[in-house]
């Protein structure tokens, strides 16, 4: 069996430069189309709980995304990183509610009465450095989405920019989830079967 984590951190790494690279003024007016996209889906319209992640460096910037979602009623939930590849969701009212945590990335308190158990009727927002059009992603490796999404029962919905495509299929390991769909600044992308 070949091993493809070598091929999926060049891959990483140069997604990563493609993001990086892109001007400020052009990254926001992509983050504003993605956030008006997001709202537009029936799925956003379908769903109670959304399954937000908090952006940090070259991310599709998510803390408008977020206002939004608490503004329009949602329960808005973030993931706290617990354990190896173990992710819980917590519900806040407010983006001042979350604290540097794993990796630096901003997370929930750990409260319990906050914990989202149940995600009937949740609609998940996956983040990646890219997707193909099959649906698979190339994440940062740690392999926390792919165990959630494994017993996630809810909608699910990755983003990316555009030109973060990768136009063949990504490699892929018996663990990594595909799912039917992700959002570009311009517009949802179905994915291949």
């Amino acid at each position: 069996m070949t091993d493809i984590r070598p091929q999926k951190n060049l891959l990483r790494d140069r997604y990563r430069r493609i993001r990086q690279s892109i001007p400020l003024p052009e990254k926001q007016k992509k983050d504003e189309s993605i956030t008006n996209g997001f709202i537009r889906l029936p799925s956003f319209e379908r769903c109670d709980i959304i399954l937000l992640y908090a952006s940090v460096r070259s991310e599709i910037a998510t803390d408008r995304l977020i206002e939004r979602c608490l503004a329009a009623g949602k329960q808005v939930a973030l993931p706290k990183c617990i354990g190896k590849r173990h992710m819980e969701y917590y519900a806040i009212r407010s983006l001042s509610e979350l604290t540097p945590g794993a990796f630096g990335i901003p997370e929930p308190e750990a409260k319990q009465e906050n914990l989202i158990s149940c995600f009937d009727n949740a609609l998940c927002v996956v983040p990646a450095l890219s997707y193909d059009r099959y649906g698979y992603r190339l994440g940062y490796g740690g392999g926390y989405y792919d165990s959630f999404l494994a017993k996630f029962s809810g909608d699910a919905i990755g983003v990316c920019y555009s030109n973060c495509i990768y136009e063949q299929r990504l490699p892929h390991g018996k663990y990594d989830r595909r799912l039917p769909s992700f959002l570009t600044e311009r517009g949802v992308v179905v994915c291949e079967r």
